[in-house]
């Protein structure tokens, strides 16, 4: 009895498992893009904070730590934070937009109304070449059902400093996206495939509320 008991568990976790494993699937590339860019397209008429934290490691090391938070109030009202950390410095930029009307602010010093940006933006991308593959499949997330979409590519890193005695690159992107359609999280991470080395990270995460408000900061 003991051993029937045993092996009908054994049973049920392979088959738990096969289950687990088969969720993954195999998409196009147009599949991929389309559903990144249906999230971004209904972010847009939603009150949301994003928050982008971005690290680049030298040697093991972390050398490079920057953050971006992004808060909206539609239809037109913006809340920008930049926090670079790098050779022991700190440097905090903020930047209000309210409407055409714009208000920056640098580490300590005072809110100054500006006639332009005094914050820039975050840029990324991933590369895309033949060897990408693109899949989905259905995972929990904070104990949420939703999607996660994968892009992993392998590559020859041409811009590395040690490009000649290096072998292939990886990216990986991976993007959540809940029931609603929303993104709710992003990961990307580059480096060396072998041996496995992280040179880049860039983490995602977003947030939808019509409670986020965005006021001028000089009355």
């Amino acid at each position: 009895m003991k051993r029937l008991h045993f092996l009908t568990m054994v049973c049920a976790l392979f088959a738990s498992v096969v289950a687990c494993v088969a969720q993954e699937k195999q998409i196009s590339r147009d599949e991929y893009i389309a559903a990144s860019r249906n999230a971004y397209t209904k972010a847009r008429g939603l009150n949301r904070r994003n928050v982008t934290k971005i690290q680049t490691f030298t040697d093991g090391k972390l050398t490079w730590d920057e953050q971006w938070q992004y808060e909206y109030d539609l239809p037109d009202n913006i809340h920008y934070v930049h926090v670079v950390s790098t050779n022991g410095k700190t440097i905090r930029t903020e930047e209000v937009d309210i409407a055409k009307t714009r208000y920056c602010k640098r580490d300590d010093a005072p809110w100054q109304p500006v006639t332009s940006s005094c914050i820039g933006g975050g840029t990324g991308g991933s590369p895309m070449n033949d060897t990408t593959k693109y899949s989905v499949e259905k995972v929990k997330l904070d104990g949420k059902d939703v999607s996660l979409y994968r892009q992993n590519t392998s590559y020859k890193d041409n811009y590395s400093k040690t490009k000649d005695t290096e072998g292939l690159s990886f990216s990986e992107l991976k993007m959540w996206i809940n029931k609603d359609g929303l993104m709710v999280r992003q990961e990307q991470t580059s480096g060396l495939i072998d041996p496995k080395t992280v040179r880049h990270s860039t983490i995602d995460t977003y947030e939808y509320d019509p409670k986020i408000k965005v006021e001028a900061p000089i009355k």
